[in-house]
């Protein structure tokens, strides 16, 4: 039951905020024109996203130590996005994303909440956590963040 609930509550914000233009590609003109962002020069922003969870690291709970999970899960979700004007373009450099997350590795889902920091042409690394619903734990992520 928590599963659905959860499921349920991503398609709500993602249908209720499809009038920012969620479905949209962030336009080019962002700082110019009707807008009139150029004054301030960022602007945030909903977007979907889809990620991969690299590496967790979590507590088992027999042995009392941390253990590594590599590729542990992938997910997709929302995010609120900040972009700045580089050259009159719109570049993403860092944002928060809320992920519902399937496991690779061992059977279950959970939710994550993460950081994103663009590094360049490699992407958007994330850190963040999620909450396992299949081991009732807690993780700590690294991984990659891709927004539409």
């Amino acid at each position: 039951m928590k599963k659905l609930l959860i499921a349920l509550f991503f398609v709500v914000i993602t249908v209720t905020i499809t009038a920012q233009g969620l479905f949209k590609p962030v336009p080019k003109n962002l700082f110019s024109g009707e807008r009139d962002l150029k004054a301030t020069n960022s602007a945030w922003l909903m977007r979907l996203n889809a990620g991969v969870v690299g590496t967790s690291y979590a507590k088992n709970k027999e042995t009392g130590t941390f253990e590594v999970l590599p590729l542990n899960a992938l997910g997709f979700g929302i995010s609120y996005l900040h972009y700045k004007d580089v050259e009159g373009l719109p570049f993403n450099d860092f944002g928060f994303n809320a992920l519902l997350l399937q496991n690779t590795q061992t059977p279950g889902m959970g939710v994550g909440v993460y950081g994103t920091y663009n590094t360049g042409p490699i992407g958007l690394l994330n850190v963040g956590g999620h909450y396992d619903f299949n081991s009732k734990r807690f993780m700590l992520d690294t991984g990659l963040t891709f927004h539409f």
